[in-house]
C-alpha cells in the first residue's frame, strides 16, 4: 500500500492542511496588500463574507474561495488596519450596540478601523480601536465583540495564505498634485492614475492628516470656505474597484490670497452696510472721477468722493512724471499708459513706454512713478488704462 500524506485527499487534492503547505511563503510576518484567510483558533472556522448585503459569516476550513479572502490596508490612524474583503472590496466594520458588518467600499473611518494584538505563535486579537473590544466566536456561529481585556482560544485568529490568493494589488498614486488658490479657496488638479482599474479619489488635507473628500470621479477638486492668507497642503490617493487605496500623490500646498485680491471680496467689504450701492465694476455711487474699478486698483473709498488718483508732474530736470496708488494684491488687473494728442480720436491712441518705474510700497498700496521718454506733440494727454491681466 502506498504510504499516506495528510496533505492531500484521497483523489489528489488539497486538505486544509495541504493548502497549509501549499500556501506559505516562508514569510512570518503579517503583511498590507496581501491575500488571507482569518480563521479562530478553537472553531477551526474562516471568516466569509457571503456577498451581497449579507454580514459577515463563517466557513470551513477548506473553503478557500475569494469570499474567504482578506486584505490589510493601513486605517487613518497609526497602527491600524482596514480588513477588507477580496470577493467585493467592503471592509470589516463594528458600531458598538450593532452586530458586526461590512462596511461600504472605500470606507475609512474609525468604525472599519481593527488593531493587530500579537499574542503568540502567529495568533492575533482583532481589536477594534474605536469600541476598545476584540472579535470573538461565539462558538455557535455567530461573532461577539467583547472587553479588550478577554483572552481564551475563541478570540485568537490567525492570517492563513492561500494556495490560491485573489488580486490583493493596490494602485499607483496619482503622480503630480497641483494647488491653486483664489481668496477663499484652493483648487487642486491632478493626472489620473495609471492603474487602470481606479474608480475614486481621495483627498487628504496635511497636519494633521484629515480626509476630506472621497468618492470623487473627476481629478480636480475644490477646498472652500477658506479664511484669507491661510496655507494648507494636501495630497490624494487613489481607489480601485475593490477598495484598495494607493499610497498618497505628492504633497501640495498654497496660501489664500489677500481679500483685496479679488474685486468681489474687496467689494463686499467696501460697501459693507449700503445694500442699494451699484457695486458693479462700471458702478460709480459717489460720484466722483472715479468707477469702481478704478477704486479697487487705486484701494480708494468708492462710496466717498475724492479727486483723481493718476496725477502728472514734471521733475527738476522737467521729465514729465506720472503718479498714481496700486493696488498691489489684486491678480485680475494690470495697467497701461496710452499718450495722444487728438481728443477726438483717444481710441486710437497708441500704447507707450512707462519708462524707468520708481515703486514706493505701503501696506496693500504701491505709489508708483511712471517717467515716460520721448513724448512729443502739443498739447499731449495721457491716460491710465486698466485692462484684465494676462493669465
Amino acid at each position: 500500500e502506498a504510504p499516506r500524506s495528510n496533505a492531500r485527499t484521497s483523489g489528489g487534492g488539497l486538505t486544509p492542511l495541504g493548502e497549509l503547505y501549499a500556501g506559505w511563503d516562508g514569510v512570518a510576518a503579517i503583511l498590507t496588500q496581501k491575500a488571507y484567510h482569518i480563521q479562530n483558533r478553537q472553531q477551526f472556522e474562516r471568516i466569509q463574507n457571503p456577498g451581497g448585503t449579507s454580514a459577515p459569516a463563517f466557513t470551513a476550513p477548506s473553503n478557500s474561495a475569494s469570499a474567504t479572502q482578506w486584505t490589510l490596508v493601513p486605517g487613518i490612524t497609526a497602527g491600524t488596519y482596514r480588513i477588507i474583503s477580496l470577493l467585493d472590496g467592503r471592509p470589516l466594520r463594528f458600531v458598538d450596540g450593532f452586530s458586526l458588518s461590512h462596511g461600504t467600499v472605500g470606507q475609512s473611518n474609525t468604525a472599519v478601523e481593527w488593531q493587530l494584538v500579537d499574542n503568540q505563535y502567529g495568533w492575533f486579537f482583532l481589536r477594534h480601536l474605536l469600541t476598545n473590544k476584540r472579535l470573538k466566536d461565539n462558538g455557535d456561529g455567530t461573532f461577539g465583540m467583547v472587553a479588550n481585556t478577554n483572552t481564551g482560544d475563541l478570540l485568537q485568529w490567525r492570517f492563513v495564505l492561500p494556495v490560491a490568493p485573489a488580486d490583493a494589488a493596490i494602485p499607483s498614486a496619482p503622480a503630480t498634485l497641483t494647488a491653486t488658490p483664489t481668496v477663499n479657496s484652493i483648487q487642486l488638479t491632478w493626472p489620473a492614475s495609471i492603474s487602470p482599474d481606479v474608480t475614486s479619489y481621495r483627498v487628504y488635507r496635511s497636519s494633521p492628516t484629515t480626509l476630506v473628500a472621497q468618492n470623487l470621479t473627476s481629478t480636480t477638486w475644490t477646498d472652500t470656505g477658506i479664511p484669507s492668507e491661510t496655507t494648507r497642503a494636501y495630497t490624494v490617493t487613489a481607489v480601485d474597484g475593490t477598495g484598495f487605496e494607493s499610497a498618497p500623490s505628492p504633497e501640495a500646498g498654497a496660501t489664500t490670497l489677500h481679500a483685496y485680491a479679488a474685486y468681489s471680496t474687496w467689494a463686499a467689504a467696501a460697501f459693507a452696510g449700503q445694500p442699494g450701492a451699484d457695486t458693479s465694476l462700471t458702478g460709480n455711487p459717489d460720484r466722483d472721477a472715479s468707477v469702481n474699478l478704478l477704486e479697487y486698483v487705486f484701494l480708494t473709498n468708492p462710496l466717498k468722493g475724492e479727486g483723481t488718483s493718476f496725477t502728472i508732474s514734471r521733475s527738476g530736470t522737467g521729465a514729465i512724471q506720472l503718479h498714481f496708488p496700486w493696488n498691489w494684491r489684486n491678480t485680475a488687473y494690470t495697467w497701461r499708459i496710452r499718450y495722444g494728442t487728438n481728443l477726438s480720436q483717444i481710441a486710437a491712441w497708441p500704447v507707450i513706454a512707462p519708462g524707468p518705474l520708481q515703486t514706493a510700497r505701503v501696506n496693500d498700496i504701491d505709489q508708483i512713478t511712471a517717467a515716460p521718454a520721448g513724448i512729443t506733440g502739443s498739447p499731449g494727454f495721457f491716460i491710465l488704462e486698466i485692462v484684465p491681466a494676462t493669465p
